[in-house]
């Protein structure tokens, strides 16, 4: 996951999600979803959606000027959720990122 560490409350902020297996981009077609989980500062399920294809192997995660709204000032965390249709066990990964006014 690569995106902005630090974010203004209020403001848009996208994430580009990297889907590979060996290096090489893992084909949409073998993957089931790919999710995201935004948790606030007190650690708290604040938002949660789909990623969006960008092209083979990468994905977008944009939250909202109304998602980041939500969050109070502090330490928040992006969780995504890879789910392949060729795996049993889905793939986490998590990013941390501050809100600031």
């Amino acid at each position: 996951i690569m995106g902005e560490a630090s974010v203004t409350i209020g403001a848009e902020s996208s994430y580009d999600v990297y889907v590979t297996f060996k290096e090489d981009p893992y084909a949409s077609k073998d993957i089931k979803s790919v999710s995201y989980l935004v948790f606030d500062a007190t650690g708290a399920l604040s938002s949660q959606g789909d990623a969006t294809l960008v092209e083979e192997g990468l994905y977008n995660v944009t939250l909202s000027a109304g998602v980041t709204a939500a969050l109070a000032e502090g330490s928040n965390r992006l969780e995504v959720v890879v789910v392949s249709n060729l795996v049993a066990l889905p793939t986490f990964e998590s990013l941390e990122f501050v809100t600031a006014p």
